[in-house]
């Protein structure tokens, strides 16, 4: 296979990405550089290195969780301006371990907030949020004052999910 950092500069499809993440975690070595990329640089390798991380992680979250308390770490001054938008992507694709769900939480609230993030955003943390409340019942009543906002603010789109999170969550409340 060629370098993959070409590889992050070409045209990619379904196929090609497959190929690309399947070659990316079954070599920890290639897997070490593209995180490290997407750890350090800026640019447009930051942001291709990110995205195949994205769907290298969806396939084999295992490879994420050593990686989540230094992404975590990154989030108060990240190295780019994808860097949240990705780790917030990743965890909303993983089962990753509890004792990060505070700080999760915390960094999905604070995006649900921004009036201008982006509504791929928004629907990453929404999912996320539904995964952390399942686990932490007692964050609900928090998250729901978000979804409320969502609702009275935000494009149809993400005005269908929050009424779907807010239904789906009832469920999960404690009383």
């Amino acid at each position: 296979m060629k370098d993959w950092r070409a590889l992050l500069y070409e045209r990619w499809d379904t196929e090609k990405s497959k190929h690309l993440s399947t070659f990316i975690s079954s070599s920890p070595k290639v897997f070490e550089e593209v995180f490290q990329a997407f750890y350090y640089e800026d640019g447009h390798i930051a942001h291709r290195s990110g995205f195949i991380l994205g769907q290298t992680f969806k396939k084999n979250s295992s490879l994420l969780f050593p990686k989540i308390e230094a992404l975590l770490l990154q989030m108060h001054e990240p190295p780019h301006e994808w860097y949240r938008w990705h780790v917030l992507w990743y965890l909303s694709h993983a089962k990753y371990p509890i004792e990060h769900d505070g700080l999760v939480a915390n960094f999905a609230l604070e995006e649900l907030g921004k009036s201008y993030a982006k509504p791929a955003v928004k629907n990453a943390c929404m999912r996320l949020m539904e995964f952390i409340c399942k686990r932490n019942p007692e964050l609900i009543p928090e998250y729901n004052l978000y979804l409320v906002n969502i609702i009275e603010n935000e494009r149809e789109t993400l005005v269908r999910k929050a009424r779907q999170q807010i239904k789906s969550l009832k469920k999960w409340q404690v009383n």
